[in-house]
């Protein structure tokens, strides 16, 4: 009997929230640790506020008024409970690198990570392209918003439905259950350098800093070369030397240093490339091939949010319910009794 009355009370109900919430954390942050096992937790945590609210009404029998503040609140736990592990379940999460101009589906590992995935482990059919990217500044100066032109496909009813989206700073778009958040937007430079012979040897795009302030580099081990390079979005020269007017997008070029691997102290080339110019040394060719911007995507389906914001709504008002039934007199005498 003694466990019994263990297993129903408000100590047990919560150690058993202090283990799933710790429970919860962990694997939200380490993926890899979830077993189906730990669904035990909320399952147990269920039963016990529940038995201990059945518990708690039965007690209230005796009294002139039931004490239904107590017993919505814990309706209400009963409600985030269940909507919790739920959401676990079937929660999707995707970050996406979307480069303009180019089509990405959610199973394209070089694009897309994911994040969280239902046990099914379906990737849901989602194409999308980025058309445009802006991001907006002011007084010239301060990234102040981003905004990105997407068409996004879905596979719906046995065929896919294109619709054109504009995604914004804070402004999700949401389709079908999925939410679209747009997180940032950046460049992405292609280059590419040809041998002596005249081959091909690299012609890729390259994750580099598209800041002014800062110098970045990249490494070209097929052609044994090291790019020493400063973005300039808004490109002037002066004097022989070479900035920036404003941080916008209008002239954009590249400050490139170029040195042997071997010798990275002596440099072979220097000076400035704008989009598809290309220089020439050492016998091999450098050239900024293009400039595309890229932005990134936060895909998201959860099904429990509507659960929890019940739960917690259900809670506020069970709240409410027992502090103004604390005010009437026979309330006070059951208190005290």
């Amino acid at each position: 009997m003694r466990l019994f009355i263990f297993l129903t009370s408000r100590l047990f109900a919560i150690i058993l929230l202090g283990v799933s919430i710790v429970a919860l954390v962990v694997v939200n942050k380490y993926a890899s640790l979830y077993h189906p096992v730990i669904l035990v937790l909320p399952a147990a945590l269920f039963l016990s506020v529940l038995l201990c609210s059945i518990r708690r009404l039965y007690s209230d029998a005796g009294r002139t008024h039931i004490t239904w503040g107590s017993f919505i609140f814990h309706i209400g736990m009963l409600i985030i409970i269940v909507a919790t592990p739920y959401g676990a379940m079937t929660r999707f999460i995707a970050d996406v690198t979307l480069p303009e101009g180019l089509s990405v589906e959610l199973n394209d590992e070089q694009f897309v990570s994911i994040v969280a995935l239902p046990p099914s482990g379906e990737v849901p059919d989602i194409h999308m392209r980025l058309n445009s990217q802006q991001t907006i500044y002011e007084d010239k100066i301060y990234p102040v918003d981003y905004r990105a032109e997407l068409t996004i496909g879905l596979f719906e009813d046995g065929a896919v439905r294109r619709a054109e989206e504009l995604l914004r700073t804070n402004a999700p778009v949401e389709r079908e259950g999925y939410q679209f958040t747009l997180i940032g937007g950046e460049l992405s430079a292609r280059f590419s350098v040809k041998d002596t012979s005249g081959k091909i040897v690299f012609s890729e795009f390259v994750n580099l800093s598209y800041s002014s302030d800062f110098e970045d580099t990249v490494e070209i081990p097929e052609a044994g070369l090291t790019l020493y390079t400063r973005f300039f979005p808004d490109l002037y020269m002066e004097g022989g030397k070479y900035g920036t007017r404003s941080p916008e997008l209008r002239r954009p070029a590249y400050g490139i240093r170029a040195a042997l691997k071997s010798d990275p102290f002596k440099d072979l080339w220097q000076g400035v490339l704008k989009e598809g110019e290309r220089a020439e040394f050492a016998g091999m060719a450098l050239e900024f091939t293009e400039l595309r911007s890229v932005v990134n995507i936060k895909i998201v389906k959860d099904n429990s949010y509507w659960g929890i914001l019940i739960g917690w709504l259900v809670i506020l008002v069970g709240l409410l319910v027992r502090y103004f039934s604390l005010l009437t007199p026979w309330a006070k005498e059951d208190f005290e009794d």
